[in-house]
């Protein structure tokens, strides 16, 4: 029984269930789809419009669709048609609803301005025999709206305004207009030819190269943007459906020729550019018969020398690729090396650690550069150009191969360099020349301490024979281990302090007497105590000059720093002295 009337159960829930389903859900689906059909002008599906035909006064547009559902123009001319204009008029026409019933039915249509439409609409929908036509009349009083009238319908209605305007088109408007059409990323060939000068560029792998007049790297940016002037590129007016007459427009002696090469197969698109006419130039898609006009631009934008179009990077890296630097001047020897870990040092003329973001804004700055100027790529002697023995030198070793760089003489606010991956001697801004003048101090890291605040369990302080030492709990909070209190706020400024601590100026290395310093023995010691770590000791000295000589105990550098970035640390060995 029980079984009996559980299945029962199940049954009614799975009938409710249907109830709600198909009469509730479904059933206010299709009322609302029903409502949205009767207040809509025309009833169709956008997608299977076979031909769209406008029917203006002293003209008529007819646009049908093809097997491949590319639209094309039949009336008043055979071209293609712009897909984006005509659907945006099918879904102006699909979305316009009736805002108003002005009548039933009238005796008067010319009261409405329906005797003579502005522009009769008509579609038809494929496998369907007949038109479904909209008549679009006068605008209503207040001009928001204006009066339309379906065929064989003898019901004025008032739609938007907006739905005139999407129509209400000309022939220019409803043609293809790109000006060549192609798509940019298949194209693996630029030729513009200029005045009998030919500049042809050609795209190997990933890599665009100059082929004529010179054979060099391209700028593969400066060559996308051509191609994406050139793809987005629109007729402003056509002028002659055929080309008879081609020095007419100074077609047959042109002003400028592009030619692309397309695909796998390597079709060929022309553009032929002749004479200026204001601030447009003639053109012609030599696939297409039309002659129309183009902005000045685009012209301008395919107007370029080879000087636009190559690549005027010098070195080719990048930075993270680097594993060793080398700066050469006449009195100065730089070697920087990373390690395994992705740190750098200063190998020679001393072992340090290095300043990781200056190493990078001088690899940022020569990945960077520049040619200003191509001056010679055949130079029969480097003599000139100061190269020959240059004065500076910058060799980067990756992990394959090197790139060294050469710097000779300057020429104004220029320098003349040379790499020695290409036989090419450029011009290029002599800030360059800023790293000639770089010292050691310039790339050693300043830091004093390497530690990251919350790493650190215990503090000590030592001063004379009176020493300080306070451990962190569990809760964060500092605790004295002789009695002295210090507060969590002033704890944490102070490791802020000293986890920021730099040089000011790097004093000395290794030097045989720490006395002079203040350092032997120091007037204070401070001791950093981590957990899983070797503790960090910072011996503070004498002071001079508003500065305080400072050294790592791991290290054999003197630093200065500036008092006041250990402020903290002298307040507090302060009060232990007081209190001594």
């Amino acid at each position: 029984m029980k079984l009996k009337g559980t299945v029962i159960l199940g049954a009614i829930f799975v009938g409710l269930a249907a109830y709600v389903y198909f009469i509730e859900i479904r059933g206010t689906e299709r009322r609302e789809q029903a409502e949205r059909e009767a207040e809509a002008v025309l009833s169709f599906t956008k997608e299977e419009v076979a031909e769209l035909k406008l029917t203006f006064p002293n003209r008529r547009i007819q646009c049908v669709r093809d097997s491949a559902d590319l639209w094309r123009l039949v009336e008043p001319i055979e071209t293609e048609g712009s897909r984006d204009d005509i659907e945006g008029i099918l879904t102006s026409l699909k979305n316009a609803t009736i805002r108003r019933t002005m009548a039933d039915s009238v005796d008067r249509l010319s009261d409405y301005g329906l005797d003579e439409p502005q522009v009769t609409v008509s579609i038809r929908q494929k496998n369907e025999g007949f038109w479904s036509s909209l008549k679009l009349g006068d605008k209503n009083p207040t001009g928001s709206y204006v009066y339309v009238q379906k065929e064989n319908d003898p019901t004025v209605f008032l739609v938007s305004i907006s739905l005139l305007n999407a129509i209400d088109k000309n022939l220019q408007d409803l043609r293809f207009k790109k000006v060549l059409e192609f798509e940019r990323g298949e194209v693996n060939r630029l030729s513009l030819t200029r005045s009998g000068e030919e500049l042809v560029c050609s795209k190997f792998l990933d890599q665009w190269m100059l082929e004529k007049p010179i054979q060099a790297r391209a700028e593969g940016d400066e060559i996308d943007e051509i191609l994406r002037k050139l793809y987005d590129a629109e007729v402003r007016e056509f002028v002659a459906e055929e080309t008879e007459d081609t020095a007419l427009y100074g077609l047959d002696r042109p002003l400028l020729t592009v030619d692309l090469s397309v695909g796998e197969t390597r079709a060929i698109k022309r553009l032929i550019v002749g004479t200026s006419k204001g601030e447009t130039y003639y053109a012609r898609d030599a696939s297409r018969d039309p002659v129309f006009t183009v902005d000045s631009s685009l012209v301008s934008a395919l107007e370029v020398g080879v000087f636009d179009v190559r690549d005027k990077s010098i070195l080719t890296f990048k930075p993270y690729q680097v594993r060793e630097i080398r700066l050469q001047t006449e009195k100065l020897t730089l070697r920087c090396l990373k390690d395994s870990t992705e740190t750098w040092h200063i190998i020679e003329p001393i072992q340090v650690r290095a300043d990781e973001s200056k190493i990078n804004d001088l690899l940022w700055d020569l990945e960077g550069l520049e040619a200003e100027e191509f001056v010679t790529d055949a130079p029969k002697d480097l003599d000139p150009y100061g190269l020959a023995e240059p004065k500076f030198q910058i060799h980067v070793w990756l992990e394959t191969d090197s790139t060294l760089l050469s710097c000779g003489e300057k020429r104004g606010d220029q320098v003349y360099v040379k790499s020695n991956t290409a036989p090419s001697i450029y011009l290029v801004d002599s800030d360059v020349l800023e790293h000639a003048e770089k010292e050691v101090s310039d790339f050693r890291d300043s830091k004093i301490l390497n530690f990251y605040t919350y790493q650190v369990r215990e503090i000590e302080i030592v001063h004379a024979d009176e020493t300080s030492h306070w451990k962190k709990d569990s809760k964060g909070d500092w605790k004295g281990l002789n009695g002295r209190s210090v507060t969590k706020s002033d704890m944490n400024e102070l490791l802020n302090d000293l986890q920021g601590l730099k040089a000011v100026e790097f004093v000395d290395e290794d030097p045989p007497n720490l006395t002079h310093y203040g350092l032997a023995p120091p007037r204070y010691s401070l001791t950093l105590t981590f957990e899983g770590k070797p503790p960090q000791v910072l011996y503070v000295g004498a002071e001079k000059s508003e500065k305080v000589y400072v050294k790592n105990k791991e290290s054999d550098s003197i630093f200065m720093v500036d008092h006041k970035s250990i402020d903290k640390v002298r307040s507090l060995s302060q009060e232990q002295e007081e209190e001594t």
